[in-house]
């Protein structure tokens, strides 16, 4: 990277939303729309007592709790399937670099931090795709070998040892994959071959 998108990156980094700040935003918008833990079928008219106020304050607390882990897996996700894309620097290093989407799965994320794999990337900050420079287009659209592997990682949840049929896990990635806005029945690189080819590199971690 030259000086000049170096510069451009740092630029954007500066205007942009903070990892944490941004998972704590989306957190708080599912907070809010998740249904009362009780319905109130009747509108109240007279002013809540405190007591209210507490339990209606420790209703939304719990759901915040709830909703941030749903947010940060929502989030990268997105990352993941390039809809966003994460501007960082390494420890020590003044230069910024748009995170490519492969870099994701499987990390670790604590606050503005992610790791992987023994590399580290701090105060990450989210941006739109469009945002990054031409010579990173790289980091704007993930993989087929990435959204695959990030299919299996989220099955492998229900189907530890992938022993469910072939068929079963398929269409089990293909609707994952799906859902990051691509489409795996026409796009190249997300055939039955692949699929295998990668589930390979998965199963040989069972042995």
């Amino acid at each position: 990277m030259n000086s000049s998108d170096n510069q451009a990156l740092r630029r954007i980094w500066a205007d942009a939303t903070q990892l944490s700040k941004y998972v704590e935003a989306r957190a708080e918008t599912l907070a809010r729309e998740a249904p009362p833990a009780r319905d109130r079928k009747t509108r109240r008219t007279r002013q809540l007592s405190t007591l209210e106020y507490m339990a209606l304050a420790s209703e939304y607390d719990g759901k915040l709790h709830i909703a941030r882990d749903k947010a940060q897996k929502a989030t990268i996700n997105d990352l993941i399937a390039g809809r966003i894309v994460g501007l960082g620097r390494r420890p020590g290093s003044y230069v910024f670099e748009a995170i490519k989407p492969s870099f994701w799965i499987g990390a670790d994320v604590a606050g503005d931090a992610v790791t992987r794999d023994g590399v580290e990337i701090i105060e990450v900050r989210m941006v739109q795709p469009d945002a990054i420079p031409v010579d990173q287009v790289e980091a704007k659209r993930a993989s087929p070998e990435d959204l695959i592997c990030a299919a299996i990682t989220e099955y492998l949840k229900k189907d530890p040892r992938l022993s469910r049929p072939p068929a079963e896990r398929y269409r089990a990635y293909r609707s994952y994959i799906s859902k990051q806005g691509r489409d795996p029945r026409r796009e190249r690189g997300f055939g039955d071959k692949n699929l295998e080819r990668y589930e390979g590199k998965f199963r040989s971690k069972f042995t």
